[in-house]
């Protein structure tokens, strides 16, 4: 308010007495006085004027009017969000956006998605029957954590799973259910829930 313009969140952190930077941000981002104008910057949400929600929703919010040339978008939200232009060409694959001859729109209710499908060139993948398979993940320390992970397109495809459609809840042998599930907005395909009860039972 003192400067009366949008502030990056990490300067304002930094006039802090330097605690947890990830709890500031959380409690900045939770304040209904303020509001993301960018990716990097919050202002005050009474001055009224563009809020940042996100790469995907900007798209969406662009092209909501109609389709439009892919690098004129990228140009446009990279200026105005203050975000990479990689970014939006990254985003452009979710299944919710339709792509051809460098024209980006939104993907119509009756136009088909076929994704990736080449289960051989999938590392750790292996097919064991018509309804059987196996896939190899990695510990690491976000599964350890507890966070989910995204898997290749090929895994869902085998289990009958498009975007959009309701998650697959997954039965483990610990008798608990680990969600599978593919959002239209996600360009890095499906997601499966947490993996951190069956690596603590294995004892890994």
């Amino acid at each position: 308010e003192a400067e009366d313009e949008p502030l990056e969140v990490d300067f304002l952190w930094s006039l802090t007495d330097g605690g947890s930077e990830r709890s500031f941000r959380q409690r900045l981002f939770d304040d209904p006085r303020v509001v993301r104008v960018t990716k990097s910057k919050v202002g005050l949400a009474r001055w009224g004027g563009i809020v940042y929600s996100g790469i995907i929703d900007a798209m969406l919010q662009t092209l909501a009017s109609g389709p439009t040339d892919l690098d004129e978008l990228a140009i446009d939200l990279a200026s105005r969000y203050e975000v990479s232009a990689s970014s939006i060409y990254l985003s452009s694959v979710a299944p919710i956006f339709k792509t051809s001859g460098g024209v980006i729109a939104l993907r119509a209710a009756g136009d088909r998605y076929v994704s990736r499908h080449d289960p051989n060139k999938v590392a750790g993948l292996r097919i064991l029957g018509p309804t059987l398979f196996e896939l190899d993940q990695s510990v690491d320390t976000d599964m350890l954590r507890g966070s989910g992970r995204s898997l290749p397109p090929e895994v869902a495809n085998l289990m009958n799973l498009a975007p959009g459609d309701e998650p697959l809840p997954l039965t483990t042998d610990l008798g608990s259910l680990v969600p599978l599930s593919w959002s239209m907005t996600s360009h890095t395909g499906p997601q499966i829930g947490s993996l951190k009860l069956l690596v603590e039972a294995n004892g890994i």
